[in-house]
């Protein structure tokens, strides 16, 4: 499994997501994962590694800007706010994410002559950025997209 970090720009804000996917990946289906406020930090991290390690390509987008890590004693609604107040800004950084993810050799948005696109993994974001990131989302991909918010879910199960 590989582990890297990926530098990418959302207009002039320089940005660092994280990349998980199999050893010798090359055209594997593509989760790209909207991280809580906490951003890209070690345990989101973990969760595409995760991912990569069930045969899938993992790039956790990130939000606030390359080194930027929230945290406590941080409110959450002062690190998400200025992205409720200006949807435009969130999905710009959505579509800034997916651009360098679907860029990435490891992820090929086309499989066995059919459209795949990217599902989405929103984990533990707040319910109204989630709302904002699914509508945008499934405005910009295929059909064929899933897109689950997981920060709804007590267990992998539900």
């Amino acid at each position: 499994m590989i582990g890297t970090r990926v530098s990418y720009l959302d207009e002039q804000q320089r940005l660092e997501g994280y990349l998980a996917a199999p050893n010798s990946a090359r055209d594997l289906p593509g989760v790209l994962v909207v991280p809580s406020w906490l951003n890209v930090n070690e345990s989101i991290c973990k969760r595409a590694d995760r991912l990569a390690e069930l045969g899938y390509v993992a790039f956790v987008v990130d939000l606030f800007g390359a080194a930027v890590r929230p945290g406590p004693p941080q409110s959450p609604t002062t690190v998400v706010g200025p992205f409720l107040e200006d949807r435009l800004r969130f999905r710009r950084r959505l579509s800034a994410g997916l651009r360098a993810f679907q860029g990435r050799p490891e992820c090929n948005a086309e499989i066995n002559g059919r459209v795949f696109s990217t599902l989405i993994y929103m984990a533990g974001v707040n319910r109204y950025a989630v709302s904002i990131g699914i509508l945008y989302a499934k405005k910009i991909m295929s059909k064929n997209s899933f897109i689950r918010d997981l920060s709804c879910c007590d267990s992998p199960t539900d």
